[in-house]
């Protein structure tokens, strides 16, 4: 790690007695960002007007090492019109930011941590992780993607889920897709029948007949009757073995308010692009090695 890093940044930190760098991140419109000291704040969409569509479309990513500016974790999430004021510096294999640092960890808000943070060349990630326990899988060489297989988990006592014609079925997962790690937003997007069944569930659990009426009941009365969403993350596209296995709960990607609910989880049936999005990454350690082209998973300290 350079201690002369070009970053200006209010939330840069050089660990003392080491190679680490801390970045700080902070979380607004277009994601995580490193704050800045300088007047041109850059991070994700801060000095322009955007919208987000479906994640298929490619954005193009900027390697700028002489410019402050915020390290989205994935190349493939759309926008629908984005200004070209807007840079992006990728920090996938390959790039400047993986040439120069070597790996990369990012970590979920603490008790001791009000911010998601960015640490950058760390000699021993897993002490970052509960009880020093880090989980690997391979990473391609160009993108930083998982193999990833979604099942729904039903609630405690309930053994089967309800199908939209009525049927009843004990057990459901998708097929294994490649997933994005992705900081823009905080929805997560997962394979179309997984997500048409959870809603489904929900229906069935709530009571209601659509998702209309759904903005007109208390969630606060059913949300832990609802399936839970694991994620089995496979070593390889390959290989059979499943490193680990991401467990949410219903108020882990629900947000209930005195408006509603705000459900952290989407899909489309006509794209199968699929993204971690920070409701799960707020519960997960990740760490990028791209010296050795894996990623790393634990639960943090």
């Amino acid at each position: 790690m350079l201690a002369t890093i070009l970053f200006a940044c209010q939330s840069l930190t050089i660990v003392s007695g080491s190679s680490v760098v801390v970045f700080d991140l902070t979380y607004g419109i277009g994601g995580l960002s490193i704050p800045s000291v300088t007047k041109n704040r850059l991070n994700i969409a801060t000095r322009s007007q955007w919208t987000i569509t479906e994640p298929s479309h490619e954005l193009q990513l900027i390697d700028a090492d002489d410019k402050l500016v915020i390290v989205p974790l994935t190349h493939s999430f759309g926008a629908s019109r984005i200004s070209d004021s807007v840079e992006f510096m990728s920090i996938t294999p390959g790039s400047s930011f993986a040439a120069r640092f070597g790996n990369a960890m990012l970590l979920p808000p603490s008790k001791d941590h009000r911010h998601f943070r960015l640490m950058a060349g760390l000699t021993d990630p897993a002490s970052q992780c509960n009880k020093g326990m880090m989980y690997y899988a391979d990473m391609p060489a160009d993108k930083i993607k998982l193999n990833i297989q979604v099942s729904l988990i039903p609630s405690k006592g309930k053994k089967t889920f309800v199908t939209r014609g009525g049927a009843k079925i004990e057990e459901t997962h998708s097929e294994r897709e490649r997933f994005d790690i992705c900081t823009i937003g905080k929805d997560s997007w997962i394979p179309f029948e997984i997500y048409n069944l959870w809603q489904n569930e929900l229906l069935a659990i709530a009571g209601v007949p659509n998702r209309v009426a759904l903005l007109m009941i208390n969630w606060s009365s059913f949300i832990d009757k609802l399936p839970s969403i694991q994620y089995s993350v496979y070593r390889s596209d390959d290989s059979e073995d499943i490193v680990a296995r991401i467990i949410l709960r219903p108020r882990d990607f629900i947000k209930v308010s005195s408006l509603g609910a705000d459900v952290m989880l989407y899909s489309n049936p006509y794209s199968k692009s699929y993204t971690l999005g920070l409701s799960v990454l707020k519960h997960i350690g990740v760490f990028f090695d791209y010296d050795h082209y894996r990623i790393g998973l634990c639960y943090p300290i």
